[in-house]
């Protein structure tokens, strides 16, 4: 898992970190400036503020962790990658797309080893 690192301190990531607002008048939401992160950085509040883009209204920083993301199969990860009920999708690049599968694919195997 070493070849995700962290964007903030370069320690191996351990979830993906992103800005989130709902949209009360259609019921959609965002999924915007997503980072690789480690469980330190997550929990500091300086760096989820730097995450944030502060909007206002039902807003804030969520993450998606790579154990999550393992046990997700094929179909709810395209869900999550695509634009289908989002407002704003960062994630649907094929940057992230890649990203996500090989996460995905990479930690399933590390699972099955009983690695993580």
């Amino acid at each position: 898992m070493s070849e995700f690192r962290c964007f903030f301190c370069k320690e191996p990531a351990t979830q993906i970190a992103y800005y989130s607002k709902l949209y009360q008048e259609s019921g959609r939401d965002t999924i915007e400036n997503p980072t690789l992160i480690c469980d330190k950085c997550f929990n500091d509040q300086s760096i989820r503020q730097s995450i944030n883009s502060h909007r206002g209204g039902w807003e804030g920083v969520h993450s998606i962790t790579f154990r999550a993301i393992a046990k997700m199969s094929e179909k709810a990860i395209g869900i999550l990658l695509s634009n289908a009920g989002k407002e704003v999708n960062h994630l649907n690049t094929r940057l992230w797309k890649n990203l996500v599968f090989r996460i995905h694919f990479r930690c399933s195997s590390l699972k099955e080893k009983k690695v993580i």
